[in-house]
């Protein structure tokens, strides 16, 4: 029995994220301890928009570790171990508060994971960023796992609606097709063959984590750090149980609209200060350059017809392209779809 409990700990030492969540080890490239980024980073919108090698730390997902390749894949005894860490999942709540006040929003009930507009976000500054940067997006599909994953499943459904609000408004009107293709689904089709392949979660994987447990600082009950009126909370694995819009049905052309602006954000900020076009003239894939150019060229008018590009570019590939059945209210799903948080080898960097 005693081996056994020396070699669980040296597999926790020896985890990334584990290190990393306890305060032990630096976020790479170019990071930071996880306390000092929450310190340090709130309210550096500029640094959390162009450094790109944090998120992955900051929530990590079982499925890959996106393009930084000095991050690690969240494990299941990892995901366990913040899950079932008071200090550690705390951290992963400071995180998210972190992200959210970066677009514009702001947590509002920790037990619920109510999310509303941030009113110190007056001038609309910090959502209509959210809106240009398209890899932005990317980042909130891996948010939304992560969560789950880290043991805050209640919060991905509020989330949800909040983006929705925003989507609706027309503040955030470039992230619809990610609402309807992607973060919709993470949320409500938990239960399909598409949601399983993506994440590689198992509903025990989405289990509620310490905080919310008996006793725990969020449990029901037990007051918040900021008060307010507690309601009762969400089961904690209710896929597809909800009010929310079903997701559209999506083909292979939102899966090349979305790639397209992957591409585009990832290659924005080395071409966006001299020469745009070379860079633009450098992508072979017509879809993705089209895409390229309306996001550094920031023109409405070819947003539009750069999505209208896009779809037509691959719309050939369309039939040829597998689907298999999402879950029930929610159309199909292309199989090869792939979003998640700019994981494409497109350059050696990326979210």
């Amino acid at each position: 029995m005693q081996q056994l409990g020396v070699k669980r700990q040296k597999s926790g030492d020896s985890d990334p994220n584990l290190l990393f969540y306890s305060g032990r080890l630096a976020s790479r490239p170019e990071g930071g301890l996880i306390d000092d980024i929450h310190a340090d980073w709130d309210g550096e919108w500029e640094r959390l928009e162009r450094h790109h090698g944090y998120i992955q730390w900051l929530f990590p997902v079982f499925e890959n570790a996106g393009m930084n390749h000095q991050s690690s894949p969240l494990t299941k005894a990892g995901a366990r171990a913040i899950r079932t860490n008071e200090r550690m999942s705390l951290r992963v709540v400071a995180s998210y508060k972190l992200m959210l006040r970066f677009y514009g929003l702001k947590l509002t009930d920790e037990r619920t994971g109510a999310v509303e507009r941030d009113e110190s976000d007056a001038d609309g500054a910090r959502v209509a960023n959210f809106n240009q940067r398209a890899h932005n997006f990317l980042r909130v599909s891996r948010i939304l796992t992560s969560l789950g994953e880290l043991g805050f499943h209640r919060y991905k459904r509020p989330l949800l609606d909040a983006l929705r609000v925003e989507v609706k408004s027309g503040r955030l009107r470039n992230a619809r097709q990610s609402f309807q293709t992607f973060w919709s689904p993470l949320v409500d089709d938990e239960a399909s063959e598409w949601y399983a392949r993506k994440t590689l979660e198992r509903a025990a994987d989405r289990e509620e984590g310490c905080l919310f447990a008996p006793g725990g600082m969020f449990a029901e009950g037990v007051a918040e750090a900021e008060g307010g009126d507690l309601e009762p909370a969400p089961a904690s694995d209710a896929a597809g149980a909800s009010e929310a819009e079903p997701a559209a049905a999506s083909d292979a052309p939102n899966a090349a609209v979305e790639q397209a602006f992957v591409s585009c954000e990832l290659l924005s900020t080395a071409a966006s200060s001299d020469a745009p076009s070379v860079a633009v003239e450098q992508i072979d894939d017509e879809a993705v350059k089209y895409a390229v150019a309306q996001q550094l060229l920031s023109d409405p008018a070819l947003v539009d017809a750069a999505l209208r590009a896009a779809s037509a570019e691959a719309e050939a590939q369309a039939k040829a392209t597998p689907t298999v059945a999402a879950s029930e209210g929610a159309g199909t799903m292309a199989g090869p779809m792939q979003e998640d948080s700019e994981e494409q080898p497109l350059i050696a960097r990326g979210d």
